[in-house]
């Protein structure tokens, strides 16, 4: 069913649940066409967040806690991508990675711990904690070359692969 909100998100480019189920985060644009982040519940949305570093905002998640949001931004560091945290529930913005490149529409999850995202040129998975003070860059082994959305389950990483000789696949990977 149509939650209603089409006439207050425009190009809407991801949704993650709110905390203990208490809405919608929803990345996109506005009615006018800046970008935005949303908080969408009982069909009415409101901009939460607007305006800094965000450009391009496209895949998000929400941290187990709810004390997070992260997001990342195609175009937010200079035509290049960034991974961007906001701490709720205020939106406090804080820019963890940035100068990467994504493919459409990228992929971001997060454990509590740390935020995971894919990057392609030097395709990959990268882990940042969530203070940003230290990232693992998984290797592919050469596998994805078009790395996009990421799933995370106890011990386990899915990331969606765009583009492949097959025309896609779906890696796991243990950690």
């Amino acid at each position: 069913s149509e939650l209603g909100a089409d006439d207050q998100i425009d190009l809407a480019g991801d949704v993650a649940v709110q905390h203990g189920d208490a809405g919608l985060y929803v990345s996109g644009m506005d009615s006018s066409g800046a970008p935005a982040l949303f908080a969408l519940s009982g069909g009415s949305a409101s901009v939460v967040a607007s305006g800094g570093d965000l450009a391009d905002p496209t895949a998000i998640a929400v941290s187990p806690d709810g004390n997070w949001l992260f997001v990342v931004d195609s175009l937010a560091a200079s035509g290049r991508a960034a991974l961007l945290a906001y701490e709720l529930p205020g939106f406090v913005p804080s820019v963890l990675a940035s100068g990467f490149q994504v493919a459409f529409p990228g992929g971001v999850a997060t454990d509590g711990a740390s935020a995971w995202y894919t990057t392609i040129g030097d395709p990959g998975l990268i882990e940042m904690s969530i203070d940003g003070s230290a990232m693992t860059v998984t290797d592919t082994l050469g596998l994805m070359e078009l790395p996009g959305g990421i799933g995370l389950a106890t011990d386990r990483v899915y990331v969606t692969e765009i583009a492949s000789a097959a025309g896609a696949d779906l890696y796991l990977l243990s950690y």
